[in-house]
């Protein structure tokens, strides 16, 4: 996929996630013929990462905290002042686009990233829910 992220408005980066939804929505349930929604919306936001910084993505250093259990949010284990870092580089997605967030975040310690990375999902499936893109 050739579209960029990082405009101005997140309302731009989330009407290019949803085509990107889209696609690997017909590829899912092409392979498998049955998609969780939220997945659709995490697989996409992995492509966005990948897209804007694909060099630090594949060499970002492990360490900081241990992944959580998969029914446990990051941010359980963060301290309040991580738990911050995490809701700054969200509200940077929100105000100045995917881009300019996912960049800001390559500073930060790889176990802050998959945090961001996962609260960013979280609040971009709501609002992909909002638009009524998926159920």
């Amino acid at each position: 996929m050739t579209e960029t992220f990082g405009r101005e408005s997140i309302k731009a980066d989330i009407d290019l996630l949803e085509k990107m939804i889209e696609e690997k929505r017909a590829i899912l349930e092409k392979e498998n013929n049955i998609v969780e929604e939220k997945e659709l919306v995490r697989e996409a936001v992995k492509e966005v990462v990948k897209q804007t910084a694909p060099v630090l993505v594949a060499t970002a250093p492990k360490t900081g905290a241990p992944a959580p259990a998969p029914s446990k949010s990051y941010l359980d284990d963060l301290s309040a002042e991580e738990t911050d870092q995490v809701k700054v580089l969200v509200g940077v997605a929100f105000t100045k686009g995917l881009e300019a967030s996912i960049k800001q975040s390559q500073s930060s310690p790889e176990y802050i990233q998959d945090a961001f990375h996962d609260v960013l999902t979280d609040r971009l499936y709501e609002e992909i829910i909002a638009r009524k893109v998926i159920n």
